[in-house]
């Protein structure tokens, strides 16, 4: 049986890859924050606290990050290079 300690540093690096690799996307893809919010119509709080590291995005807001960004979903999750 997986721990609550095992689970929250499982979710800690999901937190840490999803920051890392949505910064790389923007800076690969030459966008900044302001381009991305209008394309996406993702909120300025919401793609705040995505960049902090704070919280990943829900499905239609990740999937509007990867189209935006020339990306797929599985690369800014981790699950693909």
């Amino acid at each position: 049986m997986v721990g609550t300690d095992e689970i929250e540093a499982a979710k800690d690096r999901a937190l840490e890859v999803f920051h890392k690799r949505l910064y790389r996307a923007m800076r690969n893809a030459n966008k900044r924050r302001g381009e991305i919010m209008r394309e996406t119509g993702i909120a300025y709080n919401t793609l705040r606290v995505y960049l902090n590291g704070h919280r990943t995005p829900n499905a239609a807001n990740l999937v509007g990050l990867a189209k935006c960004l020339g990306v797929s979903t599985d690369y800014l999750l981790g699950l693909e290079d």
